[in-house]
């Protein structure tokens, strides 16, 4: 499993535990007589559920194998233009290179 496919499991986990939580307050409000706040809760629960789902599918659709990307990456952070300039330069020369 990818690094990425792990935290999108670990997002979706957590999705799933605040909305666990979200519905046992809204159980509490309806208890205390504050429908709209209930169902607002419940509300934020199915969105966060909805978006747990989506997060579990998008990990199963990530590759279990980091051998099938063969091109490299480089993330470079630089706030001076005439250094990004030359390091994008330098870079560009050796993936042409390659």
């Amino acid at each position: 499993m990818t690094r990425l496919a792990a935290d999108l499991r670990g997002a979706a986990l957590v999705n799933e535990t605040v909305a666990f939580e979200l519905n046992a307050a809204a159980v509490y409000f309806d208890r205390q007589g504050q429908q709209v706040v209930a169902q607002a809760l419940r509300q934020q629960a199915a969105t966060l559920l909805a978006e747990a789902s989506r997060l579990q599918a998008k990990a199963e659709r990530r590759p279990h194998d980091r051998s099938t990307n063969k091109s490299p990456m480089a993330l470079d952070v630089e706030d001076e233009p005439a250094l990004l300039e030359s390091i994008l330069g330098k870079l560009k020369d050796v993936a042409s290179a390659d």
